[in-house]
């Protein structure tokens, strides 16, 4: 399952659809499990470093996106990790 992570800012529910237009499944999510769960993740942006740092701390989203990008040994690794323009 490729994850969209779900931090209350950025442009995930575009993305979303970009994905879902292309036939792909995914799921928009902050649950940390899920996110460390997933086949892929994608974090989306906003334009301000800051107010998504902000917002992924508040939901504590750091520590499981850590995890998830370790677990797959590297961005290109077995598991995908993608960012956009964050």
């Amino acid at each position: 399952m490729l994850a969209l992570i779900d931090y209350g800012a950025g442009n995930a529910h575009s993305v979303q659809k970009a994905f879902a237009y292309l036939g792909a499944k995914t799921v928009l999510t902050n649950d940390a499990k899920q996110v460390v769960s997933s086949d892929e993740i994608i974090l989306t942006g906003i334009g301000t470093y800051q107010s998504g740092m902000t917002n992924l701390m508040q939901r504590h989203l750091i520590g499981p996106i850590r995890r998830a990008v370790e677990q797959g040994g590297s961005l290109t690794g077995n598991r995908a990790r993608h960012g956009v323009a964050i």
